[in-house]
């Protein structure tokens, strides 16, 4: 199994009464789970748009900024700077090709590059961006985030 899950996830697994199995990952480990689950979150969103799954992308690319310490103001500011095309079919082709550049070298300005292109994304999606960060919000109340680096093994 070996996912990345957020903080809160075998609290409630727990409270199912099933026993998770859990490491904690190492800087190399997160870096390599982040990308991987950036990739499923945008997958879910191609296939389900929702703010509830568009937050999830948001939560995964913060966790990224995190660990890269790129600040939101910076990168909101740097941000304003990129035009995008609002194709809805064309954001939908480009968003792996997005993520997996902003993967390959992450920097401040690919950062903003990246936030940009995905409130294009939502929007062209008919999405609220203060809808999604509600959602996001949310979520993290209910599951928390992944600053505690959570492996999911398995589920016993």
């Amino acid at each position: 199994m070996e996912k990345l899950v957020r903080d809160r996830i075998p609290e409630i697994i727990l409270a199912d009464l099933e026993m998770p199995i859990t490491h904690i990952a190492n800087d190399e480990e997160f870096t390599e789970v982040l990308k991987t689950k950036l990739l499923e979150e945008i997958e879910e969103f191609i296939e389900k748009p929702s703010a509830e799954e568009a937050a999830d992308i948001m939560e995964v690319l913060y966790a990224i900024f995190a660990l890269n310490e790129f600040y939101l103001e910076e990168i909101r500011e740097l941000g304003q700077n990129y035009y995008i095309s609002a194709d809805r079919e064309v954001l939908k082709f480009m968003a792996h090709e997005r993520a997996e550049d902003f993967l390959e070298n992450q920097n401040l300005k690919k950062a903003a590059s990246i936030i940009q292109f995905f409130y294009t994304f939502f929007t062209s999606e008919n999405l609220d961006l203060e809808e999604v960060e509600k959602a996001r919000q949310a979520k993290r109340e209910e599951r928390g985030g992944f600053e505690k680096r959570i492996i999911l093994e398995r589920i016993e």
